[in-house]
């Protein structure tokens, strides 16, 4: 590449980088982005949510399967099958930081109990992944917590069998899938709607006792069940939906 192009490409990724930000520094909820190549997507409701989980499902079982990594890595899989499904880039986030203040739950009050009093504002609830309405308008800053809640509509908590020595243990697996619930009930308390919470298992370590023992599996899948928490395990050949599963899924016959 010569100089002469190398400052047009400089040029252009400027040009593209300043479309995000308005004149006073602030990012603009309705800067042109670059186009997708893909097909979006329209999510509006939980149930779009639920659908475009359905059509990422094979793509995410396949590739957790052929790597083996750490939790961090199947969260970044997941949100790339999200994406490559169609999900529009300013409606799914990773790691999205929030708020609860005052919780009104048993699960919520007593995580904040085990905190500093001087850390006592509420509690920081840190979905791995999220599907969000359109009003989230592609900002879910830790300032932005309010907005991010209002505008859930699916959010999943991923678990992935890394550890050396360790499978993971209905006591782990249990205590998501009530933090989950509990933040749903949270959410809905405070501004009138349900998002979708989903539990997620990554159990693919090659090693029979690197994995969870069945009847852990069969507790969580009855606990999440019980409080309405989506129940999806990838192991190394089997899988399995939400019971209440009624969604098209790419791949099946």
């Amino acid at each position: 590449m010569n100089m002469i192009d190398a400052g047009r490409l400089r040029g252009l990724e400027n040009s593209r980088s300043a479309s995000l930000w308005s004149s006073d520094g602030h990012f603009a909820k309705n800067a042109a982005v670059i186009p997708e190549n893909r097909a979006s997507m329209q999510i509006t409701t939980g149930d779009d949510a639920c659908k475009a989980l359905a059509s990422a499902w094979t793509t995410i079982i396949d590739e957790c399967r052929a790597v083996l990594g750490g939790e961090l890595h199947y969260q970044a899989m997941v949100y790339h099958a999200l994406r490559t499904a169609g999900v529009p880039l300013r409606q799914v986030g990773m790691n999205v930081k929030q708020m609860i203040r005052d919780p009104r739950t048993e699960v919520f009050q007593a995580l904040m109990g085990t905190r500093h009093e001087d850390y006592r504002a509420g509690v920081e609830p840190i979905p791995d992944v999220v599907l969000f309405n359109e009003g989230v308008g592609g900002d879910w800053r830790r300032r932005n917590a309010e907005a991010t809640l209002k505008a859930m509509l699916l959010a999943i908590e991923i678990k992935a069998s890394e550890r050396d020595r360790r499978r993971l243990t209905f006591a782990e697996i249990s205590w998501d899938i009530r933090k989950m619930a509990a933040q749903r009930e949270e959410v809905s308390v405070r501004y009138g709607h349900r998002f979708i919470p989903v539990m997620m298992v990554i159990d693919v370590a090659p090693q029979e006792n690197e994995r969870m023992r069945r009847h852990d599996m069969t507790r969580c899948c009855d606990l999440a069940s019980d409080l309405e928490v989506d129940w999806y395990y990838v192991g190394p050949k089997e899988e399995t939906r939400p019971r209440r599963w009624h969604y098209p899924v790419v791949g099946d016959a």
